[in-house]
């Protein structure tokens, strides 16, 4: 189907790499999940053959081939739309999958999920998440009608942004989106 591809193409690009100093633009047609919607990639850091697709059911896929073949990895819930999938940088065990219906976090590289309870306020669509490159300690986290969230403890325990002048604009919006400057972290 259309999303198995665009995610195979996409993931060809990001495992092939970069070859001199021209992009590789080869687009290769691999398994993917069949008949899925992919929402989330993400490779891991230690072994690059090592792939993990999120879904729009909640189920997330494993490939151990560059994405030759796929397997039924594991899930975070039934009909819990993936949006994110994140290794920490440092605790390589350490997987958050963003979705609909919040945060989630594995300490097996995947195979078990916790749900992260944010605020007392109930639980609410985490759309974009982000570590620190510099600090890994800290988690950014955009919440659906609640703006941003920061984590100082890697994700243990959250608390709302100041977000100064923007603050109602941001609180409203949907967050999909966020990034560490690099230049100024």
């Amino acid at each position: 189907n259309t999303a198995s591809c665009a995610f195979v193409a996409f993931a060809s690009i990001l495992m092939t790499g970069f070859s001199s100093s021209l992009p590789v633009l080869q687009w290769e047609a691999t398994a993917g999940p069949n008949a899925q919607h992919i929402t989330a990639l993400v490779v891991d850091d230690e072994n690059p053959q090592t792939v993990y697709a999120g879904l729009s059911t909640g189920s997330v896929f494993k490939s151990s081939d560059k994405g030759q073949t796929w397997a039924m990895f594991s899930a975070i819930g039934e009909g819990k739309t993936i949006y994110r999938l994140v290794q920490h940088p440092e605790f390589k065990g350490r997987v958050y999958a963003s979705s609909e219906t919040g945060l989630f976090v594995s300490t097996n590289r995947g195979k078990d999920w916790i749900g992260v309870q944010m605020d007392k306020d109930g639980t609410r669509a985490v759309r974009a998440l982000c570590i620190d490159p510099f600090k890994t300690n800290l988690v950014y986290a955009g919440v659906q009608g609640r703006g941003i969230y920061r984590s100082t403890n890697m994700g243990e325990e959250w608390t709302r942004c100041d977000l100064g002048i923007d603050a109602k604009r941001l609180a409203n919006a949907a967050v999909n989106d966020i990034t560490v400057e690099p230049s100024r972290p």
